[in-house]
Protein backbone atom coordinates (compact mmCIF):
# COMPACT_ATOMS: atom_id res chain seq x y z
CA UNK A 1 0.00 0.00 0.00
CA UNK A 2 1.39 3.47 -0.89
CA UNK A 3 2.27 5.82 2.06
CA UNK A 4 -0.43 8.26 2.68
CA UNK A 5 0.12 12.01 1.87
CA UNK A 6 0.59 14.19 4.84
CA UNK A 7 -1.75 16.42 5.26
CA UNK A 8 -1.51 20.55 4.96
CA UNK A 9 -0.95 21.87 7.81
CA UNK A 10 0.18 25.32 7.24
CA UNK A 11 -0.95 27.54 4.26
CA UNK A 12 1.20 30.68 4.37
CA UNK A 13 3.66 30.38 6.97
CA UNK A 14 6.74 32.33 8.29
CA UNK A 15 7.30 30.31 11.59
CA UNK A 16 7.50 33.05 13.72
CA UNK A 17 8.24 31.75 17.04
CA UNK A 18 11.15 30.05 15.59
CA UNK A 19 12.90 33.13 14.02
CA UNK A 20 12.36 35.28 16.88
CA UNK A 21 16.06 35.44 18.48
CA UNK A 22 16.22 38.78 19.24
CA UNK A 23 16.78 40.72 22.94
CA UNK A 24 14.87 43.96 21.86
CA UNK A 25 12.66 44.84 24.52
CA UNK A 26 9.45 44.53 23.49
CA UNK A 27 6.03 46.72 24.81
CA UNK A 28 2.88 45.54 24.36
CA UNK A 29 -0.59 45.54 24.62
CA UNK A 30 -2.84 42.62 24.23
CA UNK A 31 -6.65 42.39 24.57
CA UNK A 32 -8.17 39.09 24.56
CA UNK A 33 -11.79 38.43 23.59
CA UNK A 34 -13.77 38.96 26.44
CA UNK A 35 -11.69 42.16 27.18
CA UNK A 36 -13.03 43.79 23.69
CA UNK A 37 -15.58 46.14 22.83
CA UNK A 38 -18.30 44.34 20.57
CA UNK A 39 -17.80 46.11 17.57
CA UNK A 40 -14.15 45.34 17.72
CA UNK A 41 -15.11 41.75 17.67
CA UNK A 42 -17.77 42.30 14.76
CA UNK A 43 -15.11 43.78 12.75
CA UNK A 44 -12.26 41.07 12.90
CA UNK A 45 -14.58 38.26 13.10
CA UNK A 46 -16.17 39.54 9.91
CA UNK A 47 -13.04 40.03 8.16
CA UNK A 48 -11.28 36.93 9.16
CA UNK A 49 -14.45 35.03 8.30
CA UNK A 50 -14.46 36.81 4.81
CA UNK A 51 -10.87 35.27 4.48
CA UNK A 52 -11.60 31.80 4.84
CA UNK A 53 -14.91 32.07 2.88
CA UNK A 54 -13.02 33.49 0.08
CA UNK A 55 -10.74 29.98 0.41
CA UNK A 56 -13.46 27.68 0.93
CA UNK A 57 -15.75 29.06 -2.57
CA UNK A 58 -11.60 28.78 -4.09
CA UNK A 59 -11.91 32.34 -4.97
CA UNK A 60 -8.50 33.11 -4.92
CA UNK A 61 -9.08 36.95 -6.67
CA UNK A 62 -11.30 37.45 -3.59
CA UNK A 63 -8.71 36.01 -1.51
CA UNK A 64 -6.05 37.94 -3.37
CA UNK A 65 -8.18 41.28 -2.46
CA UNK A 66 -8.74 40.49 0.91
CA UNK A 67 -4.27 40.08 1.42
CA UNK A 68 -2.25 42.62 3.20
CA UNK A 69 0.37 43.76 1.03
CA UNK A 70 2.92 42.65 3.24
CA UNK A 71 1.52 39.23 2.20
CA UNK A 72 1.02 40.10 -2.05
CA UNK A 73 4.46 41.02 -1.59
CA UNK A 74 5.92 37.31 -0.21
CA UNK A 75 3.47 35.66 -2.65
CA UNK A 76 3.05 34.81 -6.13
CA UNK A 77 -1.07 35.02 -6.57
CA UNK A 78 -0.39 32.06 -9.07
CA UNK A 79 1.10 30.26 -6.16
CA UNK A 80 -2.06 29.90 -4.38
CA UNK A 81 -4.29 27.59 -6.10
CA UNK A 82 -3.03 24.27 -4.90
CA UNK A 83 -3.04 25.08 -0.91
CA UNK A 84 -5.91 27.16 -1.34
CA UNK A 85 -7.76 24.21 -3.06
CA UNK A 86 -6.63 21.83 0.23
CA UNK A 87 -7.64 24.74 2.12
CA UNK A 88 -11.41 24.68 0.48
CA UNK A 89 -11.48 21.06 0.96
CA UNK A 90 -11.09 20.95 4.45
CA UNK A 91 -13.52 23.77 5.61
CA UNK A 92 -16.02 22.25 2.99
CA UNK A 93 -15.52 19.30 5.15
CA UNK A 94 -15.94 20.88 8.69
CA UNK A 95 -18.26 23.93 7.70
CA UNK A 96 -19.58 24.91 11.03
CA UNK A 97 -16.61 27.25 12.47
CA UNK A 98 -17.13 28.47 15.80
CA UNK A 99 -14.97 31.99 16.89
CA UNK A 100 -12.68 30.40 19.83
CA UNK A 101 -10.38 33.19 20.44
CA UNK A 102 -9.38 36.74 19.44
CA UNK A 103 -6.14 38.63 20.25
CA UNK A 104 -5.82 42.44 19.49
CA UNK A 105 -1.92 42.96 19.69
CA UNK A 106 -0.21 46.62 19.99
CA UNK A 107 3.66 46.49 20.08
CA UNK A 108 6.72 49.09 19.48
CA UNK A 109 8.83 46.11 17.92
CA UNK A 110 10.74 46.81 14.49
CA UNK A 111 12.26 43.23 14.05
CA UNK A 112 10.82 39.58 15.03
CA UNK A 113 10.22 39.42 18.55
CA UNK A 114 8.67 37.07 20.73
CA UNK A 115 5.95 39.17 23.34
CA UNK A 116 3.49 37.46 26.16
CA UNK A 117 -0.10 37.62 26.38
CA UNK A 118 -2.36 36.87 28.82
CA UNK A 119 -1.90 37.34 32.85
CA UNK A 120 0.61 38.87 34.36
CA UNK A 121 1.39 35.42 36.45
CA UNK A 122 4.12 33.67 34.14
CA UNK A 123 2.83 30.21 35.35
CA UNK A 124 -0.40 30.62 34.48
CA UNK A 125 -1.66 28.08 31.93
CA UNK A 126 -3.97 31.32 30.12
CA UNK A 127 -0.35 33.03 29.21
CA UNK A 128 0.69 32.71 25.66
CA UNK A 129 3.82 33.50 24.41
CA UNK A 130 2.83 35.27 20.62
CA UNK A 131 5.82 35.87 17.88
CA UNK A 132 5.55 39.47 16.24
CA UNK A 133 7.27 40.12 12.97
CA UNK A 134 8.05 44.09 13.76
CA UNK A 135 6.41 44.96 10.57
CA UNK A 136 3.12 46.31 11.37
CA UNK A 137 2.18 47.68 15.13
CA UNK A 138 -0.56 46.75 14.93
CA UNK A 139 -2.15 42.68 14.40
CA UNK A 140 -5.35 40.27 15.32
CA UNK A 141 -5.22 36.99 15.80
CA UNK A 142 -8.02 35.33 15.40
CA UNK A 143 -8.88 31.67 15.65
CA UNK A 144 -12.30 29.36 15.09
CA UNK A 145 -12.73 25.75 15.59
CA UNK A 146 -14.42 23.05 13.54
CA UNK A 147 -15.49 19.86 15.50
CA UNK A 148 -15.06 16.68 13.42
CA UNK A 149 -14.27 13.30 13.67
CA UNK A 150 -11.98 11.80 13.81
CA UNK A 151 -10.24 15.04 13.68
CA UNK A 152 -11.16 18.23 14.72
CA UNK A 153 -9.76 21.87 13.32
CA UNK A 154 -8.51 25.15 14.16
CA UNK A 155 -8.46 28.36 11.60
CA UNK A 156 -6.07 30.89 12.40
CA UNK A 157 -6.49 34.11 10.37
CA UNK A 158 -3.83 37.18 11.39
CA UNK A 159 -5.31 40.16 10.25
CA UNK A 160 -2.94 43.66 9.59
CA UNK A 161 -4.21 47.42 9.63
CA UNK A 162 -4.64 48.17 6.15
CA UNK A 163 -6.78 51.62 5.55
CA UNK A 164 -9.28 51.53 7.05
CA UNK A 165 -9.94 48.27 8.03
CA UNK A 166 -7.90 45.02 8.35
CA UNK A 167 -6.69 42.48 5.61
CA UNK A 168 -5.45 39.06 6.37
CA UNK A 169 -1.59 38.50 6.34
CA UNK A 170 -1.30 35.30 7.69
CA UNK A 171 -3.76 31.96 7.48
CA UNK A 172 -3.32 28.32 8.65
CA UNK A 173 -5.01 25.48 10.24
CA UNK A 174 -4.20 22.65 12.42
CA UNK A 175 -6.38 19.90 13.74
CA UNK A 176 -6.66 20.28 17.92
CA UNK A 177 -8.66 16.91 18.15
CA UNK A 178 -8.31 13.50 17.40
CA UNK A 179 -10.98 10.68 18.06
CA UNK A 180 -12.82 13.07 20.15
CA UNK A 181 -10.33 13.70 22.52
CA UNK A 182 -7.65 17.08 22.79
CA UNK A 183 -4.33 16.80 23.62
CA UNK A 184 -4.08 17.28 27.74
CA UNK A 185 -6.32 13.26 26.85
CA UNK A 186 -3.85 11.99 24.52
CA UNK A 187 -0.50 13.24 26.94
CA UNK A 188 -2.29 11.78 29.86
CA UNK A 189 -2.61 8.38 27.81
CA UNK A 190 0.94 8.47 27.15
CA UNK A 191 2.25 8.98 31.06
CA UNK A 192 -0.13 6.02 31.78
CA UNK A 193 1.95 4.25 29.46
CA UNK A 194 4.80 5.31 30.47
CA UNK A 195 4.19 4.58 34.07
CA UNK A 196 3.45 0.83 32.16
CA UNK A 197 6.66 0.47 30.68
CA UNK A 198 4.94 0.96 27.29
CA UNK A 199 7.87 3.41 26.31
CA UNK A 200 7.21 3.43 22.44
CA UNK A 201 3.17 3.68 23.27
CA UNK A 202 4.27 6.60 25.30
CA UNK A 203 6.72 8.48 22.69
CA UNK A 204 4.01 8.15 20.17
CA UNK A 205 1.07 9.14 22.16
CA UNK A 206 2.96 12.21 23.36
CA UNK A 207 3.65 12.91 19.94
CA UNK A 208 -0.51 13.14 18.84
CA UNK A 209 -0.18 15.18 21.31
CA UNK A 210 2.21 17.70 20.73
CA UNK A 211 0.55 17.80 17.22
CA UNK A 212 -2.81 18.40 18.92
CA UNK A 213 -1.47 21.14 21.01
CA UNK A 214 0.35 23.20 18.53
CA UNK A 215 -1.71 26.71 18.46
CA UNK A 216 -0.08 27.56 15.18
CA UNK A 217 2.79 29.74 13.85
CA UNK A 218 2.68 32.55 15.88
CA UNK A 219 0.90 31.34 19.13
CA UNK A 220 2.64 29.26 21.60
CA UNK A 221 0.49 28.09 24.53
CA UNK A 222 1.58 26.73 28.11
CA UNK A 223 0.29 23.37 27.41
CA UNK A 224 2.06 22.96 24.07
CA UNK A 225 5.31 23.53 25.88
CA UNK A 226 4.66 21.35 28.65
CA UNK A 227 3.46 18.08 26.13
CA UNK A 228 7.42 18.67 24.26
CA UNK A 229 9.19 18.59 27.28
CA UNK A 230 7.32 15.38 28.14
CA UNK A 231 8.11 14.28 24.51
CA UNK A 232 11.67 15.47 24.60
CA UNK A 233 12.49 13.68 28.28
CA UNK A 234 10.92 10.03 26.24
CA UNK A 235 12.97 10.55 23.43
CA UNK A 236 15.56 10.90 25.01
CA UNK A 237 15.27 8.25 27.34
CA UNK A 238 18.40 5.58 25.55
CA UNK A 239 16.23 2.63 25.36
CA UNK A 240 13.83 4.82 23.28
CA UNK A 241 16.69 5.68 20.92
CA UNK A 242 18.07 2.38 20.58
CA UNK A 243 14.99 1.26 19.47
CA UNK A 244 14.91 3.94 16.29
CA UNK A 245 17.86 1.99 15.53
CA UNK A 246 16.98 -1.82 15.70
CA UNK A 247 14.09 -3.53 17.45
CA UNK A 248 15.38 -6.69 19.68
CA UNK A 249 13.13 -9.13 17.70
CA UNK A 250 13.28 -13.24 17.91
CA UNK A 251 15.61 -13.93 14.95
CA UNK A 252 17.97 -10.70 15.52
CA UNK A 253 18.17 -7.20 15.56
CA UNK A 254 15.84 -5.95 12.90
CA UNK A 255 17.00 -2.38 11.58
CA UNK A 256 14.51 0.52 11.97
CA UNK A 257 14.79 3.28 9.75
CA UNK A 258 11.67 5.41 11.35
CA UNK A 259 9.38 5.57 13.77
CA UNK A 260 6.70 7.23 14.75
CA UNK A 261 2.79 9.11 14.20
CA UNK A 262 2.38 10.47 10.49
CA UNK A 263 -0.81 12.74 9.90
CA UNK A 264 -2.88 12.02 6.72
CA UNK A 265 -5.78 14.02 5.52
CA UNK A 266 -7.71 11.84 8.16
CA UNK A 267 -6.05 10.20 10.35
CA UNK A 268 -2.73 10.21 12.68
CA UNK A 269 -1.18 6.78 12.36
CA UNK A 270 1.49 4.82 14.12
CA UNK A 271 4.17 4.08 11.52
CA UNK A 272 7.50 2.01 11.54
CA UNK A 273 9.58 1.95 8.52
CA UNK A 274 12.22 -0.87 8.46
CA UNK A 275 14.66 -2.36 5.96
CA UNK A 276 14.25 -5.55 4.67
CA UNK A 277 16.47 -8.04 2.48
CA UNK A 278 12.96 -9.83 0.66
CA UNK A 279 10.57 -9.05 -1.70
CA UNK A 280 8.45 -5.56 -1.81
CA UNK A 281 5.13 -7.40 -2.06
CA UNK A 282 2.28 -7.90 -0.22
CA UNK A 283 2.92 -11.10 1.41
CA UNK A 284 6.47 -11.07 2.09
CA UNK A 285 6.29 -7.64 3.67
CA UNK A 286 3.83 -9.16 6.09
CA UNK A 287 5.88 -12.27 6.74
CA UNK A 288 8.80 -9.42 7.59
CA UNK A 289 6.67 -7.31 9.82
CA UNK A 290 5.30 -10.21 11.71
CA UNK A 291 8.31 -10.17 13.89
CA UNK A 292 8.13 -6.94 14.68
CA UNK A 293 4.27 -6.86 14.75
CA UNK A 294 5.20 -9.67 17.86
CA UNK A 295 7.58 -7.91 19.37
CA UNK A 296 5.34 -4.48 19.39
CA UNK A 297 2.74 -6.25 20.92
CA UNK A 298 4.71 -8.12 23.67
CA UNK A 299 6.36 -5.29 25.18
CA UNK A 300 3.81 -2.38 23.90
CA UNK A 301 0.22 -4.44 24.32
CA UNK A 302 -1.83 -1.29 24.50
CA UNK A 303 -0.43 0.62 21.40
CA UNK A 304 -3.76 -0.92 19.21
CA UNK A 305 -5.88 -0.23 21.12
CA UNK A 306 -4.80 3.44 21.80
CA UNK A 307 -3.58 4.47 18.45
CA UNK A 308 -5.14 1.67 16.19
CA UNK A 309 -2.83 -0.48 13.69
CA UNK A 310 0.56 0.53 12.82
CA UNK A 311 1.89 0.83 9.26
CA UNK A 312 4.46 -0.98 8.78
CA UNK A 313 6.33 0.36 5.64
CA UNK A 314 9.59 -1.78 4.38
CA UNK A 315 12.18 -0.56 2.25
CA UNK A 316 14.96 -2.77 0.56
CA UNK A 317 17.89 -0.54 1.39
CA UNK A 318 17.68 2.79 3.72
CA UNK A 319 15.74 5.76 1.79
CA UNK A 320 18.70 8.17 2.51
CA UNK A 321 19.09 10.47 -0.28
CA UNK A 322 16.64 13.00 -0.89
CA UNK A 323 16.91 13.02 -4.29
CA UNK A 324 16.27 9.75 -5.25
CA UNK A 325 12.91 7.64 -5.13
CA UNK A 326 12.98 4.87 -3.19
CA UNK A 327 10.58 1.43 -3.51
CA UNK A 328 8.58 0.89 -0.39
CA UNK A 329 5.09 -1.40 0.55
CA UNK A 330 3.19 -0.36 3.61
CA UNK A 331 1.11 -3.16 5.22
CA UNK A 332 -1.35 -1.90 8.72
CA UNK A 333 -1.15 -4.22 11.09
CA UNK A 334 -2.38 -5.98 13.02
CA UNK A 335 -6.15 -6.49 12.14
CA UNK A 336 -6.30 -4.79 8.89
CA UNK A 337 -7.81 -4.90 5.13
CA UNK A 338 -5.40 -5.98 3.22
CA UNK A 339 -3.91 -3.31 0.52
CA UNK A 340 -1.38 -2.55 -2.05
Amino acid sequence: MPRPPVALVTLITSSLLAACQTDQPVQTGCLELHELERSMVERLDRDARAALESARAMDIEALWSQAHPSFQGKVQQDQLAPVVEQLSQRLNASPHLVLREIRLIDTDATQPAVMACGPDDPSSPDRSAVAVSGLSPRLALVSYRAPGEPQGWTYNVELWPAGDGWAMAHLEFQTYSYRGEPAASWASKGELALAAGEILTAGWTLQLAAVLANAGDTLQTPQQVEILNRLQAVQANAAYQALQQSWPVEGGPRAIHRMGIEATRDAMIPTVAFITDGPLDEDAVRAAAAPLVAWLQQTNPSVVSALGPVAFTAYSEPPLDPRRQYRAFTVMLPDSEPGS
